[in-house]
């Protein structure tokens, strides 16, 4: 308490150090002190300020992590990949113990079938050296390899939601406008207790408080936002356990309904930008589109858009209408796109470069399907040059794009008959995609590419 007051006072007469409190959730049955409830209930009544409440070591370290790489000065990413949380690429932490992830049942159901695999596939590998003439088991191991494969996309897809999810609920604690409500259903969600976070925030009493809020003109804004700031931790939650039929539905439903509220209120607009990114991956394009387009109409009437969020919405916009065959709406909006982001690219390289490469892939990738070669090879040789300095300063968190600007480019000179560059390209691809995992169906397909085109 000492330490806090000394911290506390500093901060109140300077602004710094930031201060971030954290108390050991005790074992069941185990009473807390009344002078650490006394501590708590003051740093919550008194000063409002924000606690966590941790089972591991390591869940003040990944807290940290992510506090850290919060900060614009940095220009650190932080990642969940394979279990371990990267900072920049760079494995720092294991997360196994970590509740949100480790009882996290569908990733750890996924992890399993994996598993299995791989020692199916090591058997059959083994069966292959020993009769390297036996076509089916040579289609047996590709089989398995592309299974481990999509597996592995599973994973890594809701690593990220998780991810997504954890960041929300560090972000969130600690703002003093969220919700009670909102603030138990994330500290469950933090402890790993998803059925429990969903039971809250799907309570048909936030609808009520939201009405409530409504009739009620000087905290009604306030109530719509904190009910939209719900759902949409509802939202996270529900793809950080894993989407199905069911989920999807839910998710959809839940983003017409806030949408609207955010449109009706002209608060968290970016709510249309996050759903027409949902729409886009169940390739819902034209629903995506509709979306995307609102939220398009509100960047024109508001000034002061920042040019990332410009850059951002064009080049979602550009591929959905890609999807949805509108090719040349998608070029004119993916060449305004790439302007942004070669601006902002100028201004502060070490942070947009990658944003940079992106922009030129897509466009590449669009101009290539529109039989305009000739453009599209200089966009994927400018992405792959930058692609390949990045990868240089940074090998874990930029290879596997690298990779795929390889294949990209390699796709494109085999059809212009470059077979030789091609070939160089695409081995050079598949050496980094049988560096990860979680690239090995890449791989395979890329074997398979170089035997049935190329020279062995």
């Amino acid at each position: 308490v000492e330490e806090f007051d000394v911290a506390w006072k500093q901060f109140c007469q300077t602004g710094s150090p930031k201060l971030y409190t954290y108390f050991m959730q005790l074992p069941d049955g185990q009473p807390v002190q009344q002078g650490v409830l006394d501590f708590m209930n003051r740093l919550d009544r008194e000063i409002g300020h924000y606690y966590s409440r941790f089972n591991h070591l390591d869940s003040i370290k990944l807290n940290m992590l992510i506090e850290f790489a919060r900060d614009p000065a940095l220009h650190s990413t932080v990642k969940f990949e394979e279990g371990q949380a990267t900072l920049d690429g760079k494995p720092v932490l294991s997360l196994e113990n970590i509740p949100l992830y480790s009882k996290n049942e569908t990733i750890q159901r996924l992890i399993q079938e994996r598993g299995l695999l791989e020692e199916q596939y090591d058997q059959i590998a083994a069966e292959c050296r020993k009769r390297p003439n036996d076509s089916s088991l040579k289609l047996r191991r590709s089989e398995i390899s592309r299974e481990i494969g999509l597996l592995s996309d599973q994973l890594r897809q809701l690593e990220g939601d998780l991810l997504s999810v954890y960041e929300t609920v560090t972000e969130k604690l600690s703002n003093t406008h969220t919700s009670y409500w909102e603030k138990e259903a994330l500290q469950l969600v933090d402890e790993g207790n998803y059925e429990g976070a969903k039971a809250i925030l799907r309570d048909q009493k936030r609808k009520e408080e939201l009405q409530s809020a409504l009739r009620m003109a000087e905290k009604g804004k306030e109530g719509v936002w904190q009910y939209i700031s719900g759902k949409r931790t509802l939202i996270a939650t529900l793809k950080a356990t894993g989407l199905n039929q069911e989920s999807v539905q839910e998710i959809t439903e839940i983003y017409e309904e806030i949408t609207k509220l955010a449109e009706t209120h002209r608060i968290a607009l970016d709510t249309l930008y996050e759903y027409a990114e949902f729409l886009l991956n169940q390739r819902q394009y034209e629903k995506g589109i509709a979306a995307a387009e609102r939220l398009l109409l509100y960047y024109q009437l508001e000034q002061e858009t920042p040019q990332k969020d410009w850059g951002s919405l064009l080049n979602l916009l550009g591929i959905l209408y890609s999807e949805n065959h509108a090719f040349l709406k998608a070029e004119h909006l993916l060449r305004e796109a790439l302007e942004i982001y070669r601006r902002l690219a100028r201004e502060i390289p070490s942070v947009y470069e990658p944003d940079l490469a992106m922009s030129c892939n897509n466009l590449a990738n669009l101009l290539n399907g529109l039989n305009k070669k000739k453009e599209a090879e200089q966009l994927y040789r400018e992405a792959l040059e930058i692609r390949r300095r990045l990868a240089q300063e940074n090998r874990t968190a930029y290879e596997p794009n690298l990779a795929s600007s390889c294949n990209n480019l390699a796709c494109l000179l085999s059809s212009i008959n470059q077979k030789e560059e091609a070939e160089t390209l695409y081995r050079e691809a598949l050496k980094i995609y049988e560096k990860y995992p979680h690239l090995l169906s890449n791989a395979q397909l890329l074997r398979d590419i170089l035997k049935k085109f190329f020279r062995k």
